[in-house]
C-alpha cells in the first residue's frame, strides 16, 4: 500500500499557510503585538481563526476518496494530525507569551512571560477517535475539536501564568467573559476572580465546552507585591524608591560625600578582625571536628589532597 501521509501531510501544510498569510485577523493579531496593545482577548481570537483555517485545511485535503479504504488509519492520523496540531499549539503559545510580555511591562512586573505545555492527552485524545472507523463518520472532529484544543492553549497560558505570578507574591485575577450567545452554563461562569480562589486543576472557570467562545483574560491585579511569609503587601512605587534611594546612598559613600565617623570605623575593624579570626580557623583543619564523632579531620596536606 502506497504511503500517502508524507504527500497529504505537504498539502494540508501548504493550503494552511496560504489561508493563515491571509487571514485579517492573524494580520491585526501581528499588528496589535507590533504597538503592545494585542490583549488574551486578541490572542483568543487568534486561536479561534488558527483553529478553523487549520479545520479548513483537513477538510478540504481529507475524504473517504483520498484515504485508503476510505478510512482514517492511524498511522496516517499520528504523522499528519499530530503534526498539524503540534504546530498549532506553537504558534498560538507564541502568540499568549507575546500578549503576556505585553502585559507584563504595562504592569511594571519584570518576570518573564511562561509558554504553557501543550496537552498530549487531548493530542491522543483526537487522534484515537478519528482512528479506525469510516472517515466520513469522523470527519466532524476534525472541525470543533481542532479549534477547541487551539483555544484551550491560550487558556493554560493564562492559568500557568497567574500560578507564575501567584507564587512570586502578586495577586493576579482572571477574568471569564461570556459571548451572550453561547448557554446558561457559560453565563453562570462569567465574572472577575482572584486566581488562589479558582487554581485548583479542573476548576470551571478554565473549562470550555464544545462551540465555546468564552474569553479567559489575566489581570496582574493591583501592582502590589504580597510578602508570602508575612502577608503584607508592598506597592512596587514604594519598593523602587527604596531601591533607588540604596542607590543614591552607596554612590555619595564611594563619591566621599558621606564620611565615616571614627566609631563607624571603629565598629568595621573589630568586624573585619572577627572575620579574619574565623577565617583561620577553617584555613586549618586539625581544628575542626566532626560533629558526630568528635575525632579530628586529619590535615589535608598530609593526606596528598
Amino acid at each position: 500500500m502506497e504511503d500517502i501521509a508524507p504527500e497529504l501531510l505537504e498539502k494540508i501544510k501548504k493550503d494552511f499557510e496560504k489561508k493563515l498569510e491571509k487571514s485579517e485577523t492573524i494580520k491585526a493579531f501581528r499588528e496589535k503585538v507590533k504597538k503592545k496593545t494585542a490583549t488574551y482577548k486578541d490572542a483568543n481570537d487568534f486561536a479561534i481563526e488558527a483553529g478553523e483555517l487549520l479545520t479548513d485545511a483537513f477538510q478540504s485535503n481529507l475524504s473517504k476518496e483520498i484515504l485508503p479504504d476510505g478510512k482514517m488509519y492511524y498511522n496516517i492520523a499520528d504523522r499528519i494530525i499530530r503534526e498539524r496540531l503540534e504546530h498549532n499549539y506553537d504558534i498560538t503559545a507564541e502568540a499568549a507569551v507575546e500578549v503576556q510580555k505585553i502585559l507584563n511591562e504595562k504592569a511594571g512586573i519584570g518576570i518573564k512571560a511562561i509558554k504553557p505545555e501543550m496537552n498530549e492527552d487531548r493530542v491522543r485524545g483526537i487522534i484515537n477517535i478519528v482512528s479506525g472507523g469510516k472517515y466520513e463518520d469522523v470527519a466532524y472532529i476534525l472541525g470543533e475539536a481542532v479549534v477547541n484544543f487551539t483555544q484551550s492553549v491560550i487558556d493554560a497560558a493564562v492559568k500557568e501564568n497567574a500560578d507564575f505570578h501567584s507564587k512570586a507574591g502578586l495577586r493576579p485575577k482572571i477574568r471569564r467573559t461570556s459571548t451572550g450567545k453561547c448557554c446558561e452554563w457559560c453565563d453562570r461562569l462569567t465574572g472577575i476572580y482572584d486566581y488562589e480562589a479558582v487554581s485548583d486543576t479542573g476548576n470551571d472557570v478554565f473549562r470550555r465546552h464544545k462551540h465555546c467562545r468564552c474569553i479567559v483574560e489575566y489581570d496582574a491585579g493591583d501592582g502590589k507585591v504580597t510578602n508570602v511569609h508575612t502577608k503584607k503587601t508592598t506597592d512596587k512605587k514604594d519598593t523602587k524608591r527604596r531601591i533607588e534611594n540604596a542607590k543614591e546612598w552607596s554612590n555619595k559613600q564611594k563619591s566621599g560625600k558621606i564620611k565615616e565617623t571614627p566609631k563607624e570605623k571603629e565598629k568595621r575593624n573589630q568586624r573585619g578582625k572577627r572575620a579574619g579570626s574565623c577565617f583561620e580557623n577553617i584555613r586549618t583543619p586539625k581544628n575542626v571536628r566532626c560533629i558526630h564523632s568528635k575525632r579530628s579531620i586529619p590535615c589535608t596536606t598530609e593526606c596528598g589532597i
